[in-house]
């Protein structure tokens, strides 16, 4: 893959380094990366700023009143959440705020085999429904129409939160907290659990409650949905997350994890909770019920946590081998996709498997999961590809349900229709563009990450999905040394007589040499002791 430096102008570049006081290659990057005026990387240094009033939320005020007189009358009310982290996460911060004020509140999660997503009929008739004067969803309910009605019909006040796409049809609910459908709220990339906070926000001002003491320890749940969601982090988000993860030792079960997964309470990184934390909050929902990761999360109790967890790894086990077992059957082809469909497919997994194949073998990938007459699938494509989405939009005929966006889409199929997407691809995917060039924020030396470096680096921070980490070139690195060090493959850099570490990602084959490199330097935390490392993306070698 051939490298582009990102062209920025260097007056901007010059003025955002000194309002900000900010190292000049990282007011580089920002600028390279579309920050270019005062307001857009206060957003990014100061997230506070981004944090907007839940009352903007235009049916708002509805939703407390219908919650606040619940719980003043002490009814019985539902959380209805999804069974993914983010749902999760979401229900758990609803649950931890209002059991404060009523013991009359019940959380039910629905079972993706035999529920299906979202609030559905099935899962209302599994429930005691008439016991309860208020549903909340969480992270579901923008296509519960039936639902919605069926409740109405019962007398049951309906609240939906979500976060999802809104089609034409609403569900009749007494109010709807999305910010895809509410002009009047700035920020429209919340996660489900995001806008579960929101409502909690909202509950706590008209409550006059502390919010310091009542909302600060819901922070981490937070961040943990919004990040297993892969949302972007910027905008509230960025708030949602750097305090989410600032304030982590607030929740005894996040910690409790963490510490068990042998990662650094006191330096937990988005990456931390993306790669190891939330696939292990993921995996019951996948494979079996969420309802142990939702008890996980609500426990304090040590004893406790310690049997859960221990359920939870043995799931996420599970659902590794099942992984497992699908991708050793795959290897290298010709042809230009990967199209798999069996009945043996767990629907759980259908999305991890594609997604690690497409990064693997660098070919968009589909993996569909039959089920008696229909099939679940998902579709991925690695970085190196663009156009998805627009592809689903033309064989989309094809299909009973989809949906997702640039690199990832899920979907639902008729067994029947399954050879005949197949076939429709083949004509399509032609149009899919690859993506030639990876784009640099510019080239420096090792001379220049300096003290100051670091500490901006750090008010940068968080990054992950649309704020991706500072991506710089290196000219004419030796490296020196090649070693693992458990998974990582580690490796002595030297530039100019400074030593560098570097970790190597994905597949990239290095040995000792001299290379031009494209990495991200971060800041490594070891016992207490923090350095800078070079995360390698890509090399030539010289």
């Amino acid at each position: 893959m051939n490298w582009s430096i990102r062209k920025v102008k260097e007056s901007v570049v010059t003025i955002i380094s000194q309002e900000f006081d900010l190292h000049p290659i990282l007011s580089r990057f920002l600028v390279a990366r579309g920050f270019v005026d005062r307001s857009s990387v206060g957003s990014i240094l100061k997230p506070t700023s981004s944090h907007n009033s839940p009352f903007l939320f235009s049916h708002m005020e509805r939703a407390v009143d219908v919650i606040l007189k619940a719980v003043k009358k002490q009814e019985h009310i539902l959380i209805f959440g999804d069974y993914d982290a983010d749902g999760i996460a979401g229900s758990v911060v609803l649950f931890r705020f209002l059991r404060e004020f009523t013991n009359k509140v019940d959380f039910f999660v629905p079972s993706r085999i035999n529920h299906g997503y979202g609030l559905t009929m099935k899962a209302l008739k599994e429930i005691s429904i008439d016991k309860y004067s208020l549903v909340i969803t969480v992270d579901c309910g923008m296509d519960a129409i039936c639902e919605g009605n069926y409740l109405r019909s019962k007398g049951i006040d309906l609240v939906v939160t979500d976060h999802h796409e809104v089609s034409a049809l609403l569900p009749p609910a007494v109010a709807i907290i999305n910010p895809k459908l509410d002009d009047s709220y700035p920020f429209k990339d919340l996660a489900g659990c995001g806008v579960a906070f929101k409502i909690v926000e909202a509950l706590a001002e008209a409550l006059g409650v502390e919010k310091r003491d009542y909302l600060t320890p819901l922070l981490p749940y937070v961040a943990l949905g919004t990040i297993a969601d892969s949302m972007k982090l910027v905008g509230e988000n960025r708030f949602l997350v750097k305090y989410g993860l600032k304030f982590i030792k607030k929740s005894k079960p996040l910690v409790f994890l963490i510490s068990n997964l042998g990662l650094n309470v006191d330096n937990v990184s988005v990456e931390d909770i993306a790669f190891y934390v939330a696939p292990r909050i993921n995996a019951p929902g996948r494979m079996e019920s969420a309802d142990v990761s939702f008890r996980f999360l609500m426990e304090d109790e040590t004893v406790n946590l310690n049997r859960l967890l221990f359920e939870i790894e043995s799931i996420n086990s599970k659902r590794q081998r099942e992984q497992q077992r699908i991708i050793s059957r795959i290897g290298p082809i010709e042809e230009g996709f990967y199209y798999i469909y069996d009945e043996n497919l767990h629907p759980g997994v259908v999305s991890v498997v594609a997604s690690r194949i497409s990064h693997t073998y660098r070919k968009p990938t589909f993996v569909i999961s039959l089920i008696g007459d229909f099939g679940r699938g998902s579709a991925r494509v690695s970085k190196n590809f663009k156009g998805l989405y627009d592809i689903f939009k033309k064989v989309g005929s094809c299909l009973l349900t989809w949906g997702g966006h640039d690199s990832a889409v899920g979907f639902t199929i008729k067994r029947e229709m399954v050879e005949t997407l197949r076939m429709r691809l083949l004509d399509e995917l032609v149009y899919l563009e690859e993506v030639e060039n990876r784009l640099v924020d510019g080239v420096i030396r090792f001379e220049d990450i300096d003290a100051k470096f670091v500490r901006d680096l750090v008010r940068l921070q968080p990054f992950g999905e649309g704020f991706d980490e500072p991506l710089f070139m290196f000219e004419k690195v030796e490296v020196r040394n090649v070693w693992k060090e458990g998974r990582k493959r580690r490796v002595l850099l030297l530039q100019d007589l400074i030593a560098v570490e570097g970790i190597v990602e994905g597949d990239l084959e290095v040995i000792c040499g001299f290379y031009d490199i494209v990495g991200t330097p971060y800041i490594e935390d070891s016992d207490g002791r923090k350095k800078i490392v070079i995360k390698v993306k890509d090399a030539k070698r010289l």
